[in-house]
C-alpha cells in the first residue's frame, strides 16, 4: 500500500509539474526567441536576447541567490529604476510586461535558476553573433 501511495504521488507530481522548458516556451519565448536560435525578422524582435539579459545581470550580482531574487522581483514588478538593460534597449522595447504576476513562485524560481545556470561566459563571447540583438539594435555593439 505504501508503494502504491508513493507511485500515485509521483504520477500526480509529474502530471502537474511544469518543466522549465514549458515555462520558457509559454511565458518568455514569444519575446526572447532570437536569443535561442529561432530566426526572426528584426521587426518581430520584441525584447533583448535572453543571453544578453543574463550577461548584464550576472555582471551586476555577486551570487546566484541575488540574481534569482532580482529576476523574481523584476518579472513581477518591472520598472526603469530597477532595469539593468541598456537605455537603448528600453527605448526600443519598453519595459517588459509583468509576466511574473501570471506565474507561480515555483515557476519564477525555475526560470530564474535556469537563466543563471543555462548561460556560461562562453555564451557572451564578443565574436559570437548570438551576443548581438537585432544587429546591435538593442544597445549592444
Amino acid at each position: 500500500m505504501k508503494k502504491q501511495f508513493i507511485l500515485f504521488l509521483s504520477i500526480i507530481s509529474f502530471l502537474y509539474a511544469s518543466s522549465t522548458e514549458d515555462i520558457f516556451k509559454n511565458k518568455c519565448l514569444s519575446c526572447h526567441a532570437k536569443a535561442i536560435g529561432i530566426e526572426q525578422s528584426d521587426e518581430s524582435i520584441k525584447a533583448p536576447p535572453i543571453n544578453m539579459v543574463v550577461m548584464r545581470l550576472k555582471s551586476a550580482f555577486d551570487s546566484k541567490n541575488e540574481f534569482v531574487s532580482f529576476v523574481k522581483d523584476y518579472i513581477q514588478n518591472p520598472s526603469k529604476d530597477k532595469a539593468y538593460c541598456m537605455k537603448a534597449a528600453i527605448e526600443r522595447f519598453g519595459l517588459m510586461p509583468a509576466i511574473g504576476q501570471t506565474m507561480s513562485e515555483k515557476e519564477m524560481e525555475l526560470i530564474a535558476k535556469w537563466m543563471y545556470d543555462g548561460f556560461s561566459g562562453a555564451d557572451f563571447n564578443t565574436n559570437n553573433n548570438n551576443m548581438r540583438c537585432g544587429a546591435a539594435k538593442c544597445g549592444s555593439k
